[in-house]
């Protein structure tokens, strides 16, 4: 078995039975202590709460303490084992946090950056990179 396939069947194992759904949403226009408006939903795996995700505008850091809190706040009510803060450049995945312990208290599992070369780049800039071997 290859290592992906391992790393597939232990997600599948670790994942409830059934499809991915988006069970609820959520929009906070003003969430304590974030600068700018929130919005979310929660994933759910087989009819059970997997992950409440907040999406914020590029303005507000996807590590904010005060959004992270607040995130939190929505995946335990949901009994979410995990929660995603997403900013459009960069996506944070972490435990839910036990209620009285920090959200950044612990490592994330994981952060990535999202955002694709094209938006970094201008579009004209990067044609030019990928047409420059055309000749």
């Amino acid at each position: 078995m290859t290592s992906e396939a391992e790393a597939l069947a232990l997600l599948q194992t670790a994942l409830p039975a059934g499809p991915l759904t988006a069970a609820d949403t959520f929009s906070a226009p003003s969430a304590p202590g974030v600068p700018a408006p929130a919005q979310g939903l929660v994933i759910a795996a087989g009819g059970n709460p997997l992950a409440v995700i907040g999406l914020v505008p590029p303005t507000v850091a996807a590590e904010a303490p005060a959004l992270l809190e607040f995130l939190a706040l929505q995946a335990r009510a949901q009994r979410a084992p995990y929660l995603v803060a997403w900013n459009l450049r960069d996506a944070v995945l972490r435990p839910t946090p036990k209620k009285g312990i920090p959200a950044l208290a612990g490592e994330p599992f994981t952060k990535r950056t999202t955002t694709e070369p094209w938006i970094r780049r201008p579009p004209a800039a990067l044609w030019r990179a990928r047409c420059s071997g055309l000749g």
